[in-house]
């Protein structure tokens, strides 16, 4: 994800899931031909937030009410959902190595010095943190931030009233429509799945329950879509040899962008969650030395798409994806302007890699959506950001 500030585009592909979306893509990546500065430079300073490695899955999820296994919706014992070579959320070995692949690829890029802040409650957060830096080639020591990625849980902040947090995500749930060929998407889940003891996925309705989850067909396809991913990314057999072409994975994913999109993207939870999060990456950009790295995990990166009003489309997976060891990036760069506390512009942008058999890393622009510009000042940032964060948690 790198723009004429950073290290430049790899393979960026311009499908974008609205109209909007694709004249800001082409204009950006005009923008980035014309102005693109020798693959050696750097911003000024940056921050990036990466989801930890791929991983292991649970095998259950919220589907039909007394049917949470994943082996209640397919042919047993023929398909039965194997054992993970590692404990469940745990990074896959190849996952480690497609993370150091990363960190090699990436490291040149970064504004020095560079700061690593790590959500130390989860391994799989610590040991991707290691790869990165393994790969980078830098001995340098990680920073424990566990505050940083969850300020309710640590008790620096206020929990949310579950009531409130439930009307809220019944109102996106009403709001956000399915995806094009989503019905027809879970009868291809389900034949390959086979026939389970569960009702058939595409005919269980999804629903925001009163103990505040989103559960249903749309719900265990998601379960499903992301536990395929994390075979065929982490090069295991995938789906009983029913799924033989990453096509499949891609097209799955759509459902479970689609939940996450409901789940993890309610404005005010995650301006609860992460305003504090959101702080910390305003004021390295307008401030801070060099580059600050955050490990985490896809919420994160929901959370953060959702109050900075981005979009972006990681093609070939569906339109604002968070796959793992994928990071969200901001890049500070100065540019001429009659004013000059409007001469900080931000570029925003999403680095991934796309699990097809190469580790190389892809860059594509992440667009603000609210803005007509597609490198808006850091003060624009700034003064959008003014009425989605919450008070109560900065």
């Amino acid at each position: 994800m790198r723009s004429s500030i950073g290290i430049g585009i790899n393979k960026i592909k311009p499908e974008c899931s609205t109209e909007k979306m694709s004249i800001q893509f082409l204009a950006y990546t005009l923008l980035l031909l014309l102005t693109c500065t020798p693959a050696t430079s750097v911003p000024t300073r940056s921050v990036l937030i990466f989801r930890h490695c791929l991983r292991s899955t649970p095998t259950s999820g919220y589907g039909a009410p007394g049917y949470s296994q994943f082996d209640n919706y397919s042919t047993q014992p023929t398909h039965h959902f194997p054992a993970w070579p590692v404990p469940v959320y745990q990074c896959l070995p190849h996952g480690i190595d497609l993370v150091q692949a990363a960190g090699r690829q990436l490291s040149a890029s970064f504004p020095t010095p560079v700061i690593f802040k790590v959500d130390t409650t989860a391994k799989r957060d610590n040991d991707t943190a290691n790869a990165l830096l393994h790969g980078m080639g830098s001995s340098q020591k990680y920073q424990a931030a566990p505050a940083l990625f969850n300020p309710v849980g640590q008790g620096l902040c206020p929990k949310m009233n579950k009531g409130k947090a439930i009307a809220a995500l019944k109102a996106r749930f009403d709001r956000v429509p399915v995806p094009s060929g989503h019905k027809q998407r879970l009868k291809h889940l389900q034949d390959i799945l086979g026939k389970g003891v569960a009702p058939s996925i595409p005919e269980i309705p999804d629903s925001v329950l009163s103990n505040g989850y989103f559960t249903g067909g749309s719900s265990i396809a998601s379960e499903f879509a992301e536990a395929f991913l994390m075979q065929w990314g982490g090069k295991l057999p995938t789906a009983w040899g029913e799924i033989t072409t990453v096509e499949d994975i891609y097209d799955l994913l759509s459902t479970h962008i689609y939940y996450r999109g409901i789940n993890d993207r309610v404005l005010s939870v995650v301006a609860r969650s992460h305003s504090m999060m959101t702080n910390a990456i305003i004021q390295h950009l307008k401030s801070g030395t060099g580059t600050l790295i955050l490990v985490g995990h896809d919420s994160d990166l929901d959370a953060l798409g959702e109050l900075f009003g981005l979009s972006w489309h990681t093609a070939p997976f569906p339109p604002n994806a968070t796959t793992p060891g994928s990071a969200l990036r901001f890049d500070l760069t100065l540019s001429s302007a009659e004013n000059e506390n409007e001469n900080e512009n931000i570029a925003a942008s999403i680095h991934y890699q796309n699990f097809n058999g190469s580790a190389d890393v892809q860059t594509v622009p992440a667009m603000f959506q609210w803005s007509t510009e597609n490198m808006p000042s850091l003060m624009s940032i700034d003064n959008y950001l003014k009425t989605r964060l919450d008070p109560a948690c900065m």
